[in-house]
């Protein structure tokens, strides 16, 4: 019985358990940005990006790629100068084809930045996928995949600040890793970490290479000024790259890569994919060209001379959706969803741990073993208090009745009555019944005569020797006197 009242008392204590536990998880959300990291997509040479989710108030979740500064370049500040300088660059621009910044936290010590997440791969993925295969991209797909890049880099070299004048950005690492294709067949652009721009706040020292040798232009490898044809030049490699499944430049050392760059013409891609319209190989080498003067001026011109060579050749660029459902073919990259089941496994355990430690619970079983200290609402107290109350007064009638039944005798039977002992004495008068009368469908055990009847027949004391007048209506009597009374456990 107090083992039963104490588990009933516990789970009363199931409710209340799981309102604290959704009152600190509503503090926790309502305190500033809480970003978890969930698990690693990449890594670089500056810093790791995990996929990550950001929680707010009323349950508010969305995705989020957390790009964590890695913690040995910390102490250098040069590299904490150009973390801030893509955050602050890359948080101006707007546009569909380049990565969102739309935060930038220290997370124990780390400095951390929240961007846009882009469910897909790297087209650097894609590349290699296809190169591995010796196959290559249909040419719809790629036009669509590169008038995005060209978008989007267009977007950030037309960027300007507070008071309207450009600064002159450059990305100068244009390169297929910052390269997202999205499955929802919009491509992205990311990593202004090495970007230069006019009102940088880290100045990038004389003689200093930054970028990926293969993607780089001549003038950059010789760290000469650049602009914008700079990225123009970087652009045409990745779209030749992506029309002959080839690296345009190979060497086993950056000292032979950089020859290639500064001296030896792009081959034509028609030679390694003759299905290549010519019209379209031969914007891609005037992109390519090695002198700045002879490539085109802008990523916009770049563009616009492309769309302008598939329309010759008849090519219509894909869809995004037809993009998109390529994308999700190739089967490259780990769902989303993946990702947001392991966080909601990682928050409940946390959420059991937390809850646990704070004499709470979210689940029946944890709630069976928490404290009476749980209890800290009195509002919400008295309607659990009150249902479980009503649980151990139903539980202890029932215990009750139980306990009632086997204290009960097997006959029950009325007290004897009292005799005198002049009736003792008497000798014993024969009671008249009727047979018939006596009958019943009832146990003969549990067939009693009542005591007034016997005590009737009987003589009293004071006349011991009179004898008993005889009953008028015998029958009558019997079936007064005989009447069957029944025991409990006839019940």
């Amino acid at each position: 019985m107090l083992d039963f009242l104490s588990a009933t008392r516990r789970i009363v204590y199931v409710g209340e358990a799981m309102a604290i536990a959704r009152r600190q998880d509503k503090s926790m959300q309502q305190q500033d940005k809480k970003y978890d990291k969930v698990a690693e997509l990449a890594s670089g040479g500056m810093a790791t990006v995990y996929f990550g989710i950001v929680r707010g108030a009323g349950g508010f979740e969305r995705r989020v790629a957390i790009k964590e500064m890695h913690a040995h370049l910390e102490r250098q500040s040069e590299f904490v100068r150009m973390f801030f300088d893509e955050a602050r660059l890359a948080s101006r621009i707007h546009h569909p084809n380049v990565v969102a910044t739309l935060d930038m936290v220290e997370r124990g010590g780390s400095l951390a930045l929240i961007l846009e997440y882009v469910e897909g791969p790297s087209l650097q993925q894609i590349m290699k996928y296809l190169a591995e295969r010796s196959a290559t991209m249909p040419i719809d797909i790629a036009l669509r995949i590169f008038l995005d890049i060209l978008a989007g880099l267009h977007a950030a070299h037309e960027l300007v600040d507070e008071e309207g004048r450009s600064l002159n950005l450059v990305h100068r690492d244009v390169s297929p890793q910052n390269m997202l294709v999205g499955t929802e067949g919009i491509t992205k652009i990311t990593d202004f970490g090495i970007a230069r721009a006019e009102s940088r706040l880290s100045t990038t020292r004389t003689g200093s290479v930054k970028g990926k040798v293969p993607y780089m232009s001549p003038e950059q490898v010789k760290s000469l000024p650049i602009d914008r044809r700079t990225d123009v030049y970087a652009a045409g490699v990745i779209l030749w790259e992506m029309l002959t499944s080839q690296r345009l430049v190979q060497g086993e050392t950056d000292v032979a890569m950089i020859y290639q760059v500064t001296d030896r013409e792009a081959p034509q891609p028609r030679e390694w994919n003759p299905a290549i319209p010519e019209q379209v190989a031969h914007v891609c080498l005037t992109a390519l060209a090695k002198g700045v003067e002879g490539r085109f001026a802008t990523a916009a011109q770049f563009m616009e001379a492309l769309e302008d060579a598939a329309q010759a050749a008849m090519i219509m660029p894909a869809t995004p959706r037809a993009v998109g459902s390529y994308v999700r073919g190739l089967g490259l990259h780990r769902p989303a969803l993946e990702f947001e089941a392991v966080s909601r496994r990682r928050t409940h355990t946390e959420l059991l741990g937390r809850a646990s430690e704070s004499s709470g619970s979210t689940s029946m079983l944890a709630a069976l073993t928490a404290p009476p200290q749980v209890l800290e609402n009195p509002r919400r107290s008295v309607v659990f208090v009150g249902i479980g109350a009503g649980a151990v007064l139903l539980m202890g009638f029932f215990v009750w009745l139980a306990m009632s039944r086997s204290d009960v005798p097997k006959a029950a039977t009325n007290p004897p009555p009292t005799v005198t002992e002049a009736a003792m004495r008497a000798p014993p008068t024969p009671v008249v019944t009727n047979s018939a009368t006596v009958a019943t469908n009832a146990p003969l055990d549990d067939l009693e005569i009542e005591p007034a009847v016997v005590a009737s027949a009987a003589p009293s004391a004071q006349s011991s020797t009179t004898k008993p007048k005889p009953t008028s209506q015998p029958t009558a009597t019997a079936k007064k006197t005989a009447r069957p009374v029944y025991s409990p456990r006839g019940l």
